[in-house]
This record gives structure tokens, sequence and C-alpha cells, in this order.
């Protein structure tokens, strides 16, 4: 489960994002052409979710078959995952 903030209140925004059934270890920032921000949520579940903050939609969910430690953005529409076996260039498939 990840919750979003409002980092001026201080107060939670909207319900929290679900889906994961293992341990949430890492979240970014996906920036898109469009001007929008994706954010891409990384999980010992062995998937790695994409979001649309603004409606708390999830988008996509790529599964990468092994826990995910850590993930960054590489560039538009690709994200670098780190998992227990190894690193991993994927592309979110949203552009």
């Amino acid at each position: 489960t990840v919750r979003l903030w409002d980092p001026v209140t201080g107060q939670p925004v909207g319900d929290p994002l679900t889906g994961h059934t293992g341990r949430v270890a890492a979240v970014a920032a996906v920036p898109l052409p469009d001007g929008r921000t994706l954010l891409a949520t990384a999980s010992h579940d062995a998937t790695v979710r994409l979001w649309d903050p603004a409606t708390q939609a999830q988008l996509k969910e790529l599964d990468v078959g092994t826990p995910v430690y850590a993930i960054a953005t590489w560039r538009q529409d690709m994200i670098t995952v780190a998992m227990s076996d190894g690193v991993a260039v994927l592309s979110v498939g949203l552009v």
C-alpha cells in the first residue's frame, strides 16, 4: 500500500494506492512527454505498478518475476529496476 500526502498540509490525499501483495520497496516519478507525471511502485511481490496520481487509478502492472528492491526513471517511458537477481530496464508502454 502506498499513501499520497500533501506536503503543505501534511494530510493524506485520497485513498491509499492498493494492489501490491508484498512490501512496497520503492516509488519513483515517471514523467511522460505530454507533461503528466505517473508514479511507479516496486514491490517484493515481483511487480512494478504504474499509477496516475491525479485519479489514483492503477494504469499498468508489470510482472518481473522476482522481488524488486529499487526503481528509478531512466528516460520518458523507461524505468530501471533492481531485483533480487539483477537489474533490468523496462518500457512502461504508455507513450
